[in-house]
Order: structure tokens, then sequence, then C-alpha cells
């Protein structure tokens, strides 16, 4: 799988404001590979909330504000960082095989 450039990764994390709405977040899975699902927290370190393996899928309710990071379990390599508001509604986040990702979203 390919990974981001750790130097941008470094500088995200997830704050609140006056504008901070919950939202939901759904992660899929198809790649061939097991998947991290960490929030990022409000110092920048990461939290696991879930391991997704090949073929599956996991929902989390989130803020508009929260850093999201999807890792490769086994080697570490960043995938994807979404900030949950980045987009309007609700986000589904796709792992395709080879490391290949897309966003999708919907109104809330």
């Amino acid at each position: 799988m390919v990974a981001l450039d750790w130097r941008i990764e470094r500088s995200w994390r997830s704050w609140n404001n006056a504008e901070t709405r919950h939202c939901s977040l759904r992660v899929v899975n198809r790649s061939e590979a097991a998947i991290d699902v960490l929030w990022v927290t409000w110092e920048g370190e990461e939290a696991r909330y879930a391991v997704l393996q090949p073929d599956t899928a996991y929902n989390q309710p989130t803020y508009s504000t929260h850093v999201w990071r999807l890792r490769d379990y086994h080697s570490r390599a960043l995938l994807m960082e979404h900030v949950a508001g980045d987009m309007a509604g609700d986000t589904t986040l796709v792992i395709e095989p080879c490391g290949q990702w897309k966003r999708c979203w919907r109104d809330s």
C-alpha cells in the first residue's frame, strides 16, 4: 500500500469550535490487508477505534472537526487522513485493493 508523506500527518489534530456538528463516518475495507481506524486526539496522538479485516466495514459517530487516519495494520503506512467536516454530511471512506481509496458522502 502507498504511504502518505509523514511530514504532513504530524501537523493534524482534532479540534472543537462553535461550528462543530455531529456527523458519522463509515470506513469500508475492500483491500486485502487489515486497516487501523485511528482518531487523532487534541494533542495530535492516534487513538485506535477499530481494526478492520478485509471485506468488512465500520461505522463511527464523530464530529465535523475530528481528524481520522487509516493505516495499514502491519506496515503502519498512512493510507488516508480525513477531517470529518471536509465534506457536507455523513462520509464513507472506501479503501480499495492496492491502497487506492475514495470518499463518498451524503448531506445529513
